[in-house]
């Protein structure tokens, strides 16, 4: 049960970290929530934007992804950084 609550508490964290990083990556980028939602494909709106990128629902892993090269980042360090984000500060190397 213990471990069950932990992957619970550890994925809800990680959401959070890409709500963070989405917003981030979006202004880095210079892009409107609705101007970066006409490049997804499909196109999302700007509320599925907000939403996002305030946690208030979680980003499917495809356009997160979409998210990254749209906005000239590397998903595989994002997806690193929000990683080890996650892990306690005595475990990371």
């Amino acid at each position: 049960m213990k471990f069950k609550i932990r992957q619970l508490g550890l994925f809800n964290g990680l959401w959070g970290e890409a709500a963070k990083s989405i917003r981030s990556m979006r202004k880095d980028a210079g892009l409107t929530q609705s101007q970066l939602g006409q490049k997804l494909i499909p196109a999302v709106d700007q509320a599925t934007i907000s939403n996002w990128e305030t946690g208030k629902t979680p980003v499917p892993l495809t356009s997160y992804f979409l998210i990254c090269f749209i906005c000239g980042f590397s998903p595989e360090e994002k997806t690193k950084q929000l990683l080890d984000s996650q892990q306690p500060e005595n475990k990371r190397n």
